[in-house]
């Protein structure tokens, strides 16, 4: 979403974008740090093989490729009575 000094009004719907977006990329770090977390010792220790590693690892990509398509659209703005 642009905005330029030509309207104003998008100030707040701007701020509210990237207060959005900044959740989502909260969330995509988080989940990152999870897998991390959990699949290096279980790979490293013999817990999961190799294509489960690799599993996970893509189905993580997905889930932050949809999390990037969920922050990329825009709320429809609410109609004020």
């Amino acid at each position: 979403m642009a905005f330029t000094g030509h309207d104003l009004r998008l100030i707040p719907r701007a701020f509210d974008h990237a207060r959005r977006g900044r959740r989502i990329i909260n969330q995509n770090i988080i989940l990152s740090l999870l897998i991390i977390t959990a699949l290096l010792p279980l790979a490293l220790f013999g817990v999961l093989g190799l294509a489960a590693v690799v599993l996970v690892h893509e189905v993580a990509e997905v889930i932050v490729i949809l999390n990037g398509l969920r922050a990329a659209r825009t709320r429809t703005p609410r109609m004020e009575s």
